[in-house]
């Protein structure tokens, strides 16, 4: 190969898609490689405010409700995972409200976006000792709560050539 071609690029979603040729040289290929969705955290409760340059009307939200207490003998639950898309106006202010684990014997809290989506928290070991049927399902977080809002705007979406 005589000269090295990078690959073309549009910026739009995840996975950066490039057939390696030797260290920094890129074979041509023939199909979209994609640039991450921005993304933000938000560690405590507060107003979410929509980017006024969001591209369409959809936003991913990830939240993690808080893990229960441990006592002595065993640790709490893990507080759940939601991830959910959701419909949108650019601008648009929305409450996210985020717990703490749960201590003395109290369950996690919740975390919720708004009323668009709610990740419950984890029960103490307390309570997990005198509950029957405890359904783990989707109870993995093991810490306070938060939430990860990912989106694309209007500039992450143009195509662009790299050569």
């Amino acid at each position: 190969m005589s000269e090295a071609i990078i690959s073309r690029r549009r910026k739009v979603n995840i996975n950066y898609q490039y057939e390696t040729i030797y260290n920094d040289i890129y074979n041509y290929i023939d199909r979209i490689v994609y640039d991450p969705p921005l993304s933000e955290f938000v560690p405590m409760s507060m107003n979410y405010t929509v980017p006024m340059n969001l591209a369409g009307n959809q936003i991913t939200v990830a939240l993690y409700g808080a893990k229960g207490a441990d006592n002595e003998t065993s640790s709490g639950q893990g507080g759940e995972v939601v991830v959910q898309d959701i419909i949108v106006e650019p601008g648009e202010s929305i409450p996210v409200y985020v717990s703490s684990e749960g201590t003395d014997g109290a369950n996690g809290g919740p975390t919720s976006f708004g009323n668009y989506a709610v990740a419950n928290g984890g029960l103490s070991a307390d309570n997990l000792v005198v509950s029957e049927n405890v359904d783990s399902t989707n109870m993995t977080n093991n810490s306070a709560g938060y939430a990860v809002v990912w989106y694309a705007t209007e500039d992450s979406t143009k195509e662009v050539t790299e050569q």
